[in-house]
């Protein structure tokens, strides 16, 4: 593990999703992941070493920020854990979008399934690298616990949640938990991973698939691109026993009828009803006014 020159772009520093989710210092760390990685975007996921190589005068900077660090851009979708001969790596998601590299080295990382190096006839010793990016989604949408993500070799039982082997032991279950996965790259562009596919995994369990799926729909709908907005509307179906579409259309029905009866109780007749005190001055005026007229005739 070393560290390589790197070309960053001005953009970077206004990353909006990289300044809600990361402190200054943690962005500092993803650029330092950057120049870490070798030209295959892969670097090998080691927490100390990282340590070493990006911050060796910082000592109260501890390897544990640095993991917090990892766990968010993994959530953020920057980064991609994998294993590959039984190494534990990372991926940096948009490496080969931005970097521009006109003689690339072989990889000293091992590299994961979808990415192949392929040398040059003329010169072996550089040559390029070739993402397959419908087999990166393929890949690192059935796993839901970061490093059990390339072969059904590398999925230990043992080392799987037990949503994860449900999911790998019914076909139905894995094409639901796949809607999540759609839903969720639909709503944000990004690979459901850490916190998130935790998060989510929770929710799936309570609701299933079809109510998480719509909790992506409304916040497309409304725009919202925080996940909080998300786990804002799961937690609050749980919460008042939202369970199933039906519950949520039935509840949806009440709610617009409850706005409409409101609307119509409120809306304006056009003619003044006054109140019964106002109405009692009044006849009391009117008896008055006649009374009088009366005793002058």
């Amino acid at each position: 593990m070393r560290l390589h020159n790197r070309q960053i772009k001005g953009a970077f520093w206004t990353d909006t999703d990289l300044i809600r989710e990361l402190t200054p210092v943690g962005r500092m760390f993803y650029l330092g992941l950057i120049q870490i990685a070798d030209d295959s975007g892969c670097l090998d996921d080691d927490l100390l070493a990282m340590k070493i190589l990006l911050f060796p005068g910082d000592e109260s900077l501890q390897v544990s920020d640095l993991s917090g660090f990892r766990k968010t851009l993994v959530s953020m979708g920057k980064l991609t854990p994998y294993l590959s001969g039984g190494k534990k790596c990372l991926f940096l998601r948009n490496f080969h979008k931005h970097q521009k590299l006109d003689t690339p080295t072989p990889p000293d990382v091992p590299l994961p399934e979808w990415i192949q190096w392929s040398p040059y006839k003329s010169n072996p010793r550089t040559g390029k690298y070739v993402v397959d990016w419908d087999s990166y989604k393929r890949l690192t949408c059935k796993a839901e616990t970061p490093y059990e993500c390339l072969t059904d070799a590398l999925q230990i039982p043992s080392n799987l949640e037990p949503r994860t082997l449900i999911d790998r032991q019914t076909a139905r279950a894995r094409e639901e938990w796949g809607a999540v996965v759609e839903a969720y790259f639909g709503w944000c562009g990004g690979t459901l991973g850490g916190l998130h596919a935790e998060t989510l995994g929770e929710y799936y369990d309570k609701l299933g698939a079809d109510m998480v799926v719509k909790a992506f729909s409304i916040a497309k709908e409304k725009d919202a691109r925080q996940f909080s907005y998300i786990e804002k509307i799961l937690a609050g179906w749980v919460h008042r026993g939202i369970l199933t579409l039906d519950d949520w259309e039935r509840d949806e029905k009440q709610f617009h009828e409850a706005k409409q009866s409101k609307s119509r109780q409120t809306e304006p007749t056009g003619r003044y009803i006054p109140g019964v005190e106002a109405t009692r001055k009044y006849l009391e005026e009117q008896r008055r006014q006649f009374e009088g007229g009366a005793a002058s005739g």
